[in-house]
């Protein structure tokens, strides 16, 4: 069957509403937040988004790491204690869970702007449910399954 052939305006039209619907809002890029159970991230525990916001800033200095590390342990641990249900709740606003994060960030003494431009971004995608970060989280599990099966 083949597809009909529209204008370039028309197709900008289609996706126009269809974002306003929320359809395609768990694409990369995608401005809407998605909620609750709705939200892919939304049952993650606090370790597993610890390690993926690690993995999301690509550092490799060693004291950076650190930094970010301790910034990350105050954010989704003691005394934050933010996780996956949490960073996804319709109740808290981004811009709320962003200021907390920079008030550990602060407290890590972390000034490398990029580093805290890369976790607000972070944060940001999770509440947009944005699928792109699912490999953050499914290379230790690939690996996990790897050494299993050269068992």
């Amino acid at each position: 069957m083949q597809q009909p052939k529209y204008t370039p305006a028309k197709r900008k039209s289609l996706s126009d509403i269809l974002l306003t619907v929320g359809v395609q809002a768990r694409r990369a890029g995608a401005n809407v937040d998605i909620y609750g159970s709705e939200n892919p991230y939304s049952f993650r525990p606090g370790s597993q988004l610890r390690t993926a916001g690690l993995k999301f800033a690509h550092i490799s200095d060693v004291g950076l790491s650190s930094q970010v590390t301790d910034t990350l342990n105050a954010f989704f641990c003691a005394p934050n204690h933010f996780y996956g249900h949490d960073l996804t709740a319709e109740l808290l606003e981004t811009p709320v869970l962003v200021a907390t994060l920079m008030k550990c960030v602060d407290s890590a003494d972390l000034k490398t702007v990029s580093i805290r431009a890369a976790l607000t971004q972070f944060v940001t995608e999770i509440r947009r449910g944005n699928e792109g970060l699912q490999t953050l989280f499914n290379v230790r599990f690939l690996s996990h399954r790897r050494a299993e099966q050269h068992e």
